[in-house]
């Protein structure tokens, strides 16, 4: 489980990563102090597509989209890193 986690993490600190050395293009979700980026969003879909392929009946409480609630046994809490901070 580790392992995958770990694959998850490195993938989306990569796409961040590449997606922070440009323009920083931030996105309200409702106030002016509540916002989002595009590194957030392509990151937590990467993170999670890549613990559904191995977990696809875990649950998962994403920062951005709505929880998934599969198995009560696991619960994958994803929050990525953009520099936001809401």
């Amino acid at each position: 489980m580790i392992d995958i986690a770990k694959k998850a993490a490195l993938l989306a600190g990569d796409i961040t990563l590449s997606i922070l050395k440009n323009t920083i293009q931030y996105k309200n979700k409702g106030t002016s102090d509540n916002i989002t980026t595009k590194a957030d969003n392509i990151s937590e879909t990467v993170i999670l597509e890549t613990l559904k392929s191995k977990f696809s009946k875990h649950n998962y409480l994403p920062e951005e989209t709505v929880m998934e609630n599969n198995n009560p046994d696991y619960c994958w809490f994803i929050y990525p890193i953009d520099r936001t901070g809401n």
